[in-house]
């Protein structure tokens, strides 16, 4: 019996959790919420595509950093034997 009980309390939740939704989405702080991550991920886009705004495969944007990261480095490379 207590099964059961479990059961229609998790399916009462899920559905007052569904319907609570929209109306999270819509509510201001969702809105700032949601325009911040949209700014953090176009300056992400900007720091790893560098003046490339065009976007860029995955391969373009590894090589770029790869590049970045051997000039940074100084040039030479050294090895632990």
């Amino acid at each position: 019996k207590k099964f059961g009980d479990m059961r229609s309390h998790s399916i009462g939740y899920s559905i007052r959790h569904s319907i609570s939704m929209p109306a999270m989405r819509n509510s201001p702080t969702f809105k700032s919420f949601e325009e911040r991550v949209e700014t953090t991920v176009t300056s992400l886009k900007t720091k790893v595509g560098g003046a490339n705004h065009g976007g860029g495969s995955f391969e373009e944007v590894l090589s770029s950093t790869a590049h970045a990261s051997a000039q940074s480095s100084g040039g030479g490379s050294r090895r632990a034997e």
